[in-house]
């Protein structure tokens, strides 16, 4: 928006000498060469982004620490037999520089968190119940970006951002970007993957890491920055519901351990009783003895 835009014409040439403008909250600096060429025509330019705002749409102003300022520049060129097809046979490199940029996105220790709490009980652990308490995790995840320069490739009508990879203390997440240069769609993955733990935890029976979680924005390149994630976290959910089952299955043994040995104390507390009862039992009376030592014999007392 409020462009400017000088263009000096030719024969078989246009040159579009400044395109200056607004695009996603920076500006465009911008130059244009179209010629004729044998059986079509030639494009090449350099497009130049500065101060473009990474911030959410919705965020703070004042209290909210996400947001930066990144910039781009693109040069590229390209031969086809209408103007109409320039784009697609168009080749170039440029790349993307991110200030000290941190925003609120996908991070393996969202997974790791997601994931405790659905084992212990607190958060869904499959289907819509699981992605949505996914997606409240990383809305709550603070991810350092920048400061990083990223390389572009423009090829086949699409700039392809190089892949880049952000370590974190739970494991690693993994950035291909793609944009559509005929429709200025942006499509962009993060592969999660969350590390096994440091520590053992000997209330979880499987120890290993957690599967990489997939997290993809669709979407029109000017709203890139508000975009709705698309969350694919199938191999996460299986998992889930193995460790369940494992939780379930030592709960239960500990559960028939504690049973026995409730058995064991109560069988020695029923033998101990039963001795002290034993102990404490008075004796049986022994009969009159004569001076024998025989038992005196019954007299019975006779009528005269």
């Amino acid at each position: 928006r409020k462009a400017q835009l000088d263009v000096a014409l030719a024969p078989g040439k246009v040159a579009v000498t400044r395109l200056e403008g607004k695009a996603l909250g920076g500006t465009v600096l911008a130059n244009l060469l179209l010629e004729r060429a044998p059986g079509g025509a030639d494009v090449s330019g350099d497009v130049r982004l500065h101060d473009i705002r990474l911030k959410r749409r919705g965020a703070k102003k004042s209290n909210d620490a996400e947001g930066g300022m990144a910039s781009v520049a693109l040069q590229f060129s390209g031969r086809a037999s209408t103007p109409g097809g320039l784009v697609a046979v168009a080749v170039g490199k440029g790349e993307m520089k991110l200030g000290d940029v941190s925003m609120h996105l996908p991070t393996p220790l969202a997974v790791v968190e997601t994931s405790e709490a659905a084992l212990s009980g607190d958060a869904g652990a499959a289907g819509e119940a699981l992605t949505t308490a996914l997606r409240e995790k990383m809305a709550e995840s603070q991810v350092k970006v920048g400061p990083r320069t990223i390389g572009i490739d423009v090829a086949d009508g699409a700039a392809r951002f190089a892949e880049f990879t952000l370590p974190s203390p739970a494991g690693a997440t993994k950035v291909s970007t793609t944009v559509d240069l005929a429709s200025l769609m942006v499509d962009s993955t993060w592969i999660l993957q969350p590390k096994a733990p440091d520590v053992v935890r000997p209330d979880l029976p499987r120890k290993g890491a957690l599967p990489p979680v997939e997290v993809v924005y669709v979407g029109p390149l000017k709203d890139a920055w508000s975009i709705d994630p698309r969350i694919s976290a199938e191999p996460l959910e299986r998992e889930l519901a193995i460790r369940r089952m494992e939780l379930d299955a030592e709960q239960l043994e500990r559960l028939h351990r504690l049973d026995q040995e409730r058995a064991r104390e109560l069988e020695e507390r029923r033998r101990a009783i039963e001795e002290s009862q034993a102990d404490d039992a008075p004796a049986p009376a022994a009969r009159e003895s004569g001076p024998t030592g025989a038992t005196a014999p019954d007299t019975v007392e006779r009528q005269p």
